[in-house]
This record gives C-alpha cells, sequence and structure tokens, in this order.
C-alpha cells in the first residue's frame, strides 16, 4: 500500500504508515495499491482540495490532440516529401503536366488532413 497525506500544501507518500507519521508527522489521508500509484506515473496533487491521482479528463485530452496532431503532421511530412520534391515543383512551375497533376494529387490527400488537425489545434491552443 502506498499512503497519501497532505503537508505543506503537498502531497507527500509513504509505503509505510508509521513512517509517514514519524517522519513527516502526519497521518494518511488516502491509501492506495502501488498499481494506482504506477498507473498515475507518480502523478498525485491537490485538485479542488482533494488529493487527485493521475491526469485530469482535461489533461488527457490535450494529451490525445497532440498525440492526434503529431501523426497527422507525421502524415503531412510523408505526403510532401513523395509528392513535392525538387523535381515535381520544378517541372510545375515550367507547366509540366505531370508534375500538376501530381500536386494536385498531393493537395487533394493533404487538404483533408489539414481540415482534420485543426480542431486538435484549437483544442491546444484554448489550453495554453
Amino acid at each position: 500500500m502506498i499512503y497519501l497525506a497532505r503537508k505543506n500544501e503537498q502531497v507527500i507518500y509513504h509505503a509505510d504508515k508509521n513512517a509517514m507519521m514519524q517522519m513527516d508527522g502526519v497521518s494518511p489521508e488516502m491509501e492506495i495499491t502501488e498499481e494506482e500509484f504506477y498507473a498515475a506515473d507518480g502523478l498525485i496533487r491537490i485538485i479542488n482540495d482533494k488529493i487527485f491521482l493521475g491526469k485530469t479528463k482535461k489533461e488527457k485530452a490535450i494529451e490525445n490532440a497532440h498525440n492526434e496532431r503529431n501523426r497527422i503532421d507525421a502524415n503531412l511530412v510523408r505526403l510532401d516529401s513523395e509528392y513535392l520534391t525538387p523535381r515535381i515543383l520544378a517541372g510545375a512551375a515550367l507547366g509540366d503536366e505531370y508534375s500538376q497533376k501530381k500536386i494536385k494529387e498531393h493537395d487533394s490527400l493533404a487538404l483533408p488532413l489539414r481540415e482534420e488537425r485543426k480542431p486538435y489545434d484549437e483544442l491546444i491552443k484554448a489550453a495554453n
């Protein structure tokens, strides 16, 4: 078991209840299993005057938004490197039909990804 208590506006934890009382002079307010402690990645804090384990729903949503945005960005980079090579860009500038077709293909694939990215950008921006 892991014992949790507040001390000086922070959460302290011990694996031994007696050690908590002797070393910190506080009694446990909450006890959790080691599995719960590790599942929270050791993130324990006071939120709304309560001891809170792990990330909040908002923090999880923001983390998910970052992950999704990174996934989309990786796809955009892949598309750019596949379709927007210097040769294709130069050919398109010279009016080469094949190059112009490749750029249109790129745009048809990249545009939906950019649209998919917008809500994640907005969520991240609102969080900052």
